[in-house]
């Protein structure tokens, strides 16, 4: 998934978000919050 993929299946209210592992959604989060918090220290 692209960055802030997830975040937005979220904010859509995805229904099958469910099919995802608990795992694989923590993993893809923490890697869409660090690449904000590069993007945001680059400004």
């Amino acid at each position: 998934m692209n960055a802030n993929s997830v975040c937005q299946l979220m904010q859509d209210g995805v229904s099958d978000m469910h099919c995802m592992s608990d795992t694989y959604l923590a993993k893809e989060l923490a890697l869409e919050y660090k690449e904000k918090q590069v993007l945001i220290s680059e400004v």
